[in-house]
């Protein structure tokens, strides 16, 4: 008795098992079937390819293009000139060179003098003149003691004017760099600017030979006076790039995005990276809810059948059958 009690209960085991085994097979196979909308398509295409088939949006969307954004705030940085300041130091270092140069020269107009008495002590015209070598030789000393480089012949010239002459030139040299530097002068403009400082000295020069002096000593003087203000200038780019606002494009359900046979462009494919058609993401929140309904529909199924219909419910072939057709029926349908 035992015997067959132990036999009775072995089948009852296996067909439990069975019955568990057909459900959750049954569960899985549904699942699949119901979740295949979920799993979409990776569209492999790239840039320069030639697309198999229109490509459609499976919603609507709306997303930043990048591209678009970004050529935007280039040309909002390029639009932002460049920040200068105006180097007032540099202005009066010029000044400074200016006032040491004519100190020299009057330093070597005295030496001049004295060298002119000692060697014509005993000379009554005491006409006595250096000659054009040794005017250029102290033109070079001058250069080299100030760390200058102004003609020989303009500093020949200086030597042999009068005090009177040389202060109206140091004068004029000084009120006309002030005023060109002041005006900003930048780098590359340097060469328009000694243009202009040579016309400011013409203008204000009484004698036309003291202007061509005056002129050739100031353009060999003169510096920039403006010097970019890198971190000015780059926070005002700063500044614009972050006013271009993102441009937002939108994306209708059912919009061909490349239709067939097109060539797929940056842009395109832009647009499928926006839209995670090029790596897109399975829902699983939705696959899950999927198998719970499953779960609890054919668990209403099982239990329909063990209360109303347990001749094919204790029965496993009859149960595997109506498995299968409900499968294939709902295979059809779907």
């Amino acid at each position: 008795m035992s015997g067959k009690n132990m036999q009775k209960k072995k089948l009852i085991d296996k067909n439990i098992i069975q019955k568990i085994s057909i459900f959750f097979i049954l569960l899985i196979v549904i699942t699949l079937v119901l979740s295949i909308n979920f799993f979409p398509d990776k569209i492999l295409l790239k840039e320069g390819q030639i697309c198999s088939k229109d490509i459609l949006s499976p919603g609507d969307f709306g997303f930043v293009d990048l591209e678009a954004t970004q050529i935007l705030r280039e040309k909002a940085a390029k639009s932002i000139k460049e920040v200068y300041d105006l180097n007032l130091a540099n202005i009066e270092n010029v000044e400074k060179e200016i006032d040491s140069f004519f100190l020299k020269i009057k330093e070597y107009q005295r030496k001049i003098d004295e060298s002119i008495k000692e060697t014509t002590a005993n000379i009554a015209e005491n006409d006595r003149r250096l000659t054009d070598d040794e005017l250029n030789e102290m033109a070079n000393e001058i250069n080299e003691d100030l760390g200058l480089y102004i003609s020989e012949q303009v500093i020949v010239g200086c030597l042999q004017l009068d005090n009177l002459s040389l202060e109206k030139i140091r004068v004029d040299i000084k009120s006309s760099v002030r005023k060109i530097m002041e005006q900003g002068i930048k780098k590359d403009d340097l060469e328009h600017a000694k243009k202009q400082l040579i016309r400011e000295i013409s203008e204000i020069s009484l004698d036309h030979h003291d202007a061509l002096i005056a002129s050739e000593i100031a353009t060999s003087l003169l510096l920039p006076s403006l010097f970019l203000n890198e971190e000015g200038t780059e926070r005002r780019r700063q500044e614009a790039i972050a006013s271009v606002d993102d441009v937002i494009r939108t994306i209708q359900k059912g919009q061909i995005i490349i239709r067939k046979g097109e060539v797929a462009t940056s842009e395109d494919i832009a647009i499928l990276n926006a839209l995670g058609l090029k790596n897109p993401k399975i829902n699983f929140s939705n696959i899950i809810g999927i198998i719970i309904i499953t779960a609890i529909c054919l668990l209403m199924v099982f239990l329909y059948l063990s209360y109303f219909y347990s001749d094919i419910y204790e029965n496993v072939n009859k149960l595997i059958l109506l498995v299968l057709f409900l499968f294939l029926l709902f295979c059809s349908l779907k």
